[in-house]
């Protein structure tokens, strides 16, 4: 288990966050979701808004980068439990990727209305101002395999939406997708909407 950012980067990226005039501090890394009640500890007042993704798509993602579909089978089912159990919390706004492809504006106008922030339209603009992820520009795609993982990621938070759904049905096994259907995985599946 990855272990929580210490304080000193918490102090930094809120002296980072008044100096580029916001008030709104967003991290957005996925295996925070293990640590929700550390991060209710540490700041209190923070907000959470997890998305949730077909299971499929997540494992033919994941096997994509590092040609194992059972390690996004168990990634999935482990992130999808703990959002299971802190779907209801007050803290929580949890959304599915499905439906802000579908509905990116009002997708992003619940999050916006979630944290109390006004929506603006440029949000969704963000491609057209590219930024950098870990020291990367973002110009070369990556493969994502070792390390050119940081490669892909800043290629990734440059590009347009674009629909992912639906991969699971080109790059994963029958087995594997079928595995979805029962048992844990299938109750989950089930419980966010996925048949």
């Amino acid at each position: 288990m990855k272990a929580m950012p210490p304080w000193g980067m918490l102090r930094r990226l809120r002296r980072e966050t008044v100096a580029s005039g916001r008030r709104v501090l967003v991290e957005k890394t996925p295996d925070h979701l293990k640590h929700i009640e550390h991060i209710r500890r540490l700041v209190p007042g923070a907000q959470f808004i997890i998305t949730i993704r077909d299971g499929r798509d997540v494992a033919a993602s994941i096997a994509h980068r590092k040609h194992s579909s059972s390690s996004g089978v168990r990634r999935w089912q482990a992130a999808a439990a703990i959002t299971a159990r802190e779907v209801n919390a007050p803290d929580v706004l949890c959304l599915r990727y499905e439906d802000f492809v579908d509905d990116p504006i009002g997708y992003v106008r619940r999050i916006c209305a979630f944290v109390g922030i006004p929506y603006l339209r440029e949000m969704l603009d963000f491609h057209r101002h590219p930024v950098r992820y870990n020291g990367r520009d973002g110009k070369q795609k990556g493969t994502g395999v070792g390390g050119d993982h940081q490669r892909l990621r800043s290629w990734q938070i440059n590009q347009p939406i674009f629909d992912g759904r639906g991969r699971w049905k080109h790059e994963l096994s029958t087995e594997v997708a079928a595995a979805f259907n029962v048992g844990e995985l299938g109750s989950l599946m089930r419980q966010f909407g996925y048949s």
